[in-house]
């Protein structure tokens, strides 16, 4: 069995939304998980996935130092935002980390974005770029990717039986969602968001933006796997 990822009572909230628990299971319970799992997958549909990681880290990362520097440029810090400063920095960090392993496993070969990242990127960016909307609406957007990875790993590791080798590549990318760091990754954000932006006190306009957000981050990584099985060379 893997630890469990930590829940801030935002998340709590969010995944007690009907449509956004329906979405949430077809994320995590996603076949191409499955797949992995029990070694199905096409390893051109693998190589796929490598390549799209690859494309959405790199765009990843650079979002999260845009979050950073906004951080450190705002006229008005709140009274807590080095420890923001503190998170993103270490969101990037991580991430610096996953590109390096794609990149060597991809060997330096041309790479084009897909369609269902290159929409993801794009609400993303649309989130950020947004000036109205402070750090806790511009996390929103990520918190599928933070926790999804982790929960839909750990819980297929836990309820399929193995029949990949232990040194087989797609179990490495499995357990890799499933490393120290990526838990760390889910529950540095608890802190952060029950204590600077406690639930009770966010107003329903704000909640609904932020369901809004999370709900189409959840459609973009569905969106997102369902174009990696649907991959032909």
């Amino acid at each position: 069995m893997y630890a469990k990822s930590e829940r801030s009572k935002l998340l709590a909230y969010l995944l007690n939304d009907p449509e956004i628990s329906s979405l949430w299971e077809l994320y995590t319970g996603h076949p191409i998980l499955k797949k992995l799992a029990d070694g199905s997958l096409p390893f051109s549909q693998f190589n796929y996935l490598l390549q799209q990681n690859y494309c959405y880290l790199k765009d990843y990362a650079e979002l999260h130092s845009l979050m950073r520097d906004e951080l450190l440029q705002a006229p008005l810090k709140p009274p807590h935002f080095e420890k923001l400063v503190v998170y993103e920095n270490a969101a990037i960090e991580l991430t610096e980390t996953v590109i390096d392993y794609y990149s060597e496993q991809l060997g330096g070969i041309y790479i084009k974005q897909g369609k269902a990242c290159n929409a993801y990127i794009g609400h993303l960016s649309q989130v950020l770029y947004n000036k109205s909307n402070n750090w806790l609406v511009q996390i929103s957007a990520f918190l599928p990717c933070i926790y999804g990875y982790y929960d839909g790993c750990s819980s297929v590791l836990s309820n399929t039986l193995m029949t990949i080798p232990n040194n087989s590549i797609y179990r490495e990318w499995l357990t890799g969602c499933l490393s120290s760091e990526c838990l760390q990754a889910c529950n540095d954000t608890v802190p952060l968001i029950d204590e600077y932006y406690p639930l009770e006190k966010l107003d329903q306009p704000t909640l609904t933006l932020i369901a809004g957000i999370f709900k189409v981050s959840c459609e973009c990584e569905i969106a997102y796997w369902d174009e990696v099985i649907a991959f032909q060379e």
